[in-house]
């Protein structure tokens, strides 16, 4: 009997690696996913206020895709597209904005998008 239980020695070890294998892996997905999410959020508020931004600068008179321009990248971001449609008392400005995901420099991890876009729009209040 002492014979079996001396050649079962170290076999547990497998199992202790091949958990924390999992455990690892688990958690450099929840990293992965938590920074994708953390992304999406700052690409969404850095759009909200690029459009604010420009809806304030159009009823002002002055250029709106330059301000949203300027509000995106003070927010993290990088405005890919802005437009302006309709007069001074009804009007809608749209920003569509770029955030890093930060994951980007990882270079094991192919077929991740290494951004995160976001649209918002925001125009005239009724008074």
């Amino acid at each position: 009997m002492a014979r079996r239980i001396r050649s079962e020695r170290g076999a547990a070890t497998f199992v202790v690696v091949a958990v924390m294998a999992v455990v690892i892996s688990l958690a450099i997905a929840g990293l992965v996913l938590g920074g994708y999410l953390v992304a999406e959020h700052r690409a969404q508020q850095a759009a909200d206020l690029a459009a604010l931004g420009g809806a304030v600068e159009f009823e002002r008179g002055g250029s709106v895709c330059a301000r949203a321009r300027t509000v995106a990248a003070a927010n993290g971001g990088r405005l890919l597209s802005c437009s302006q449609v309709g007069d001074q008392l009804d009007f809608v400005v749209t920003a569509r904005v770029r955030v890093s995901t930060g994951w980007s420099r990882l270079a094991g991890l192919p077929g991740l998008p290494r951004s995160v876009e976001a649209v918002a729009y925001a125009g005239a209040t009724s008074s």
